[in-house]
């Protein structure tokens, strides 16, 4: 009774597996043939298509462009127009009471002045940005402190202007991949991950993301000259020469 059971659960489980094997075939094939459909101009969707998604873009597409829709998008139009097209449709939304006060010229100062409920930075004024990355990268650091309430290891630094910015050490190198049996909460932040993130969300037209630049840093100059007495009391050399130093997450 045993031996039969055993066998009956290894047909059914043969079963399942080619079962799944045969959808996965399936699927593929399916793929493959939806690409053979000749040249497309469609960008990056022309090698990944399938048939449901394709029409209902066009349709989408089609009924747009019958309405005027503002947020018409087609194949011709040049993404730069649309994003353009698309900022001058936006609100200009409320602005928070205690940075309108700030009368300053300083890029930090004009940056805050702008911040409202639908945008971080107004897209249409790239100058107060442009400067307010500037600073970010190349400011003179006058201060610096550990970082407060964060489950990563940031520091907060003062510009010699005043302005503050949140520095995120670069930890792992960019092309560095998590073991996929690693418990992502114990994996270190990518210093660049806020960076793409800032990128991809003026790409996309939002504007909410906080500006983020890379900076290359000196340890012995822009921390541990100007660091309190919580980060300069790790500030020490390795047994390597290396000049490092750790603060509490």
């Amino acid at each position: 009774m045993w031996l039969v059971r055993r066998c009956r659960w290894r047909r059914q489980l043969l079963g399942a597996l080619f079962f799944v094997a045969v959808t996965a075939v399936q699927f593929v094939m399916r793929l493959e043939t939806s690409n053979k459909r000749g040249s497309s101009t469609k960008g990056s969707r022309a090698n990944y298509s399938i048939p449901e998604v394709e029409d209902f873009i066009g349709e989408l597409q089609a009924r747009s462009l019958e309405l005027d829709a503002p947020y018409r998008l087609d194949d011709l139009t040049p993404y730069s127009t649309f994003l353009q097209r698309l900022n001058a449709l936006k609100k200009k939304g409320l602005e928070m009471g205690s940075f309108v006060q700030l009368n300053g010229t300083r890029p930090w100062e004009e940056f805050h002045r702008k911040v409202n409920q639908y945008h971080m930075y107004d897209p249409s004024d790239g100058t107060v940005l442009k400067h307010l990355l500037g600073d970010l990268n190349s400011r003179p650091i006058v201060r610096a402190d550990g970082g407060f309430g964060n489950v990563q290891l940031i520091l907060v630094l003062t510009f010699d202007n005043g302005g503050k910015g949140i520095f995120k050490p670069m930890r792992k190198p960019r092309d560095h991949e998590t073991p996929p049996n690693r418990f992502y909460y114990s994996d270190m932040e990518r210093h660049n991950a806020e960076i793409a993130a800032f990128h991809l969300d003026m790409v996309l037209g939002f504007h909410r993301a906080v500006p983020t630049v890379g900076r290359l840093m000196n340890i012995t100059r822009d921390i541990a000259a100007v660091g309190d007495k919580d980060v300069n009391g790790t500030v020490h050399v390795s047994p390597a020469g290396n000049v490092c130093f750790f603060s509490k997450c």
